[in-house]
């Protein structure tokens, strides 16, 4: 098992260490490369699992698995990470990376699809792309032109509804994902949980403190906290 989860451990250093490829703009490919890339490595059996634990939340709706290879196309590294998901109400997307995702053993494997499914099915994704958008869209330009011009009051307004847009953000984050890691252990159980959890204290032990960010960039969840959540649940 540990030596399962080393190699993990290595194809995750590679995958979050940027990349020398495609600086140059030179391998640089369009949306519907990418598209029939991550069509090409549609998961059926992981599609099934998906809703296999959407059907257990007594959500209806329909969840695809799709991955993408990092050593094919390494820019995607800055946009999808090792997983994410795109989708409300029951319908989604869940995209992995496939090198890292398939060098877990099993339970881990089902862990993740399990948190996955989770966001999709609770909503998770409404919240932050409103707090998203009013940060990047509204905020934060106002703030910039309030500062650029001078203007005291605008300045101080802007700080503040950026303080709260950022706090709003962080709590958000932390509590969906501490969510999606307790729906994950109900739905699979403690095997899966006790192989990601031994992941996590892996990174933990080399130095990596932090699971999640907010928009700012600011610590939102830290693995610690993620470890002391499976620990309610699970012996670890």
């Amino acid at each position: 098992m540990e030596v399962i989860l080393n190699t993990s451990l290595l194809r995750f250093k590679r995958l979050t260490t940027p990349s020398s490829a495609n600086l140059d703009g030179s391998g640089d490919v369009g949306p519907i490369e990418i598209a029939l890339h991550m069509l090409r490595n549609y998961n059926q059996y992981y599609t099934n699992k998906a809703n296999e634990c959407l059907k257990k939340l007594g959500v209806s709706g329909g969840i695809v698995v799709l991955s993408y290879s990092s050593k094919y196309l390494p820019q995607l590294q800055e946009i999808f990470g090792f997983a994410c998901t795109v989708g409300v109400g029951g319908w989604g997307i869940i995209i992995v990376e496939r090198e890292l995702f398939e060098s877990f053993p099993e339970g881990c494997r089902e862990f993740i699809i399990a948190h996955e499914t989770t966001h999709i099915a609770r909503n998770h994704l409404i919240v932050r792309v409103f707090t998203n958008m009013m940060f990047k869209m509204i905020i934060e330009p106002s703030l910039r032109e309030a500062l650029k011009t001078r203007d005291l009051l605008g300045a101080l307004l802007g700080t503040f509804l950026a303080a709260v847009t950022l706090g709003v953000d962080v709590g958000v984050v932390r509590e969906e994902e501490l969510e999606a890691d307790t729906t994950a252990i109900n739905l699979v159980g403690c095997k899966g949980a006790q192989c990601f959890a031994r992941f996590l204290k892996i990174l933990q032990e080399l130095g990596q403190h932090i699971s999640h960010e907010a928009i700012s960039g600011l610590p939102a969840l830290t693995i610690e906290e993620r470890l002391a959540n499976i620990s309610q649940y699970c012996s670890i």
